[in-house]
């Protein structure tokens, strides 16, 4: 057993040896020596693939997916800013619960972090606006129309045509059948089938165009 223990402990000392002589062979020469460290390199043991549908990560921390089947970072990735004041620099952080980084941070200068908190900011902002328009124009019956060009805003006071109505319609449908047993009438004529249809509409419609225009129209059967 101890045979057997000093043998491996001599095999890895002779391996260490050849190593760091390889190593000093190679200093003279660079392209010896990058041929060297590229033969340390572990290779992949699996083959690469390439995805129908590639997954690529945003170029800075928070930024969306750039579509595809990229998804929403999950609510435990937290992004955080921090100052350095030795190196002056803006690192950024992208964590999972605050407690390790998932991917390296990045560093950025003063204007950097400023240009980016700016393109952060608009971009924020001009999603919450298509979302506030969206749920808005789903709550009314008829969605605001813009109308572009000068003149329209001009006469009007905006371009923006809204019109909401409001009320409520009662629609009533039926059917009669009436049936005479009446040897004279012919058999043809002895059944008579005749539709009721009748409508109770209480609407009252509220609009503007532009500025300058308000609509407000009411009608009661």
């Amino acid at each position: 057993m101890k045979a057997r223990t000093s043998a491996r402990w001599a095999w890895i000392v002779a391996t260490k040896v050849l190593l760091v002589l390889a190593w000093a062979g190679a200093s003279d020469d660079a392209h010896g020596r990058d041929l060297f460290m590229a033969a340390l390199v572990l290779q992949v043991d699996s083959p690469e693939v390439e995805l129908p549908w590639p997954i690529t990560d945003p170029v800075a921390p928070g930024e969306p997916p750039g579509g595809g089947i990229n998804l929403v970072d999950p609510e435990n990735i937290q992004d955080e800013v921090i100052y350095d004041p030795v190196s002056g620099q803006y690192i950024v952080r992208s964590s999972v619960g605050g407690s390790f980084d998932y991917r390296p941070p990045m560093s950025m200068t003063l204007d950097e972090y400023l240009n980016y908190d700016m393109e952060r900011s608009m971009e924020n902002y001009w999603l919450d606006r298509v979302e506030q328009d969206s749920k808005s124009a789903q709550t009314q019956l008829i969605p605001q129309i813009k109308v572009r060009g000068k003149a329209f805003d001009r006469i009007f006071g905006g371009n923006t045509i809204d019109i909401k109505p409001r009320g409520s319609a009662e629609v009533i449908f039926g059917v009669n059948v009436s049936k005479t047993e009446n040897p004279r009438i012919p058999i043809d004529q002895r059944r008579i089938t005749t539709f009721n249809f009748d409508q109770r509409i209480q609407l009252n419609l509220v609009g503007s165009i532009g500025d300058k225009l308000k609509i407000n129209t009411n009608y009661n059967t």
